[in-house]
C-alpha cells in the first residue's frame, strides 16, 4: 500500500476510528521521541544528565519535608480575555 492509498483510506474513516487511529499513532511514536538525546521532551535535552530522575527521585532522607501555608492568591481580571 502507497501513502498515498493510505491517506485516502484515512479520509474516509469516521470520527471515533480517526481518534482511535491518533492514539496509536501516539503510543507507537512516544518511546521513539523520548529516546532521541536531543528531543525537545527527553530529559538531556531539558538539562538533565542522564539517569537524574531515576538517582535522585525519592532519595532525600533528610527531615520530613512540610509545605507551609501558600496565602491567599491573587485574584486576576479575566475580563481582559
Amino acid at each position: 500500500m502507497t501513502l498515498q492509498e493510505l491517506k485516502q483510506q484515512v479520509s474516509e474513516l469516521p470520527t471515533e476510528d480517526l481518534w482511535a487511529l491518533l492514539k496509536l499513532l501516539i503510543e507507537l511514536l512516544q518511546p521513539e521521541i523520548l529516546k532521541k538525546p536531543n528531543s525537545p521532551k527527553s530529559d538531556h535535552y531539558l538539562g538533565w544528565s542522564p539517569g537524574f530522575f531515576e538517582r535522585t527521585a525519592g532519595a532525600w532522607q533528610g527531615e520530613p519535608l512540610e509545605r507551609g501555608d501558600q496565602g491567599e492568591c491573587d485574584q486576576r481580571d479575566w475580563s481582559l480575555l
